[in-house]
């Protein structure tokens, strides 16, 4: 699981529902984080 908790909760959604279609701006809004700070830690945190 990623350690970045931002991170975490979008891996978690996922996994719990792989269907979900969710954009990643929606996951921004449900962490209370910016657009591009996930997209900048997301690439890193799934590696």
């Amino acid at each position: 699981m990623p350690a970045d908790p931002r991170i975490r909760v979008i891996a978690e959604r996922l996994i719990t529902d792989p269907a979900d279609s969710r954009e990643l701006v929606a996951g921004a809004d449900h962490t209370h984080a910016g657009l591009r700070t996930l997209a900048r830690h997301l690439p890193a945190s799934l590696t």
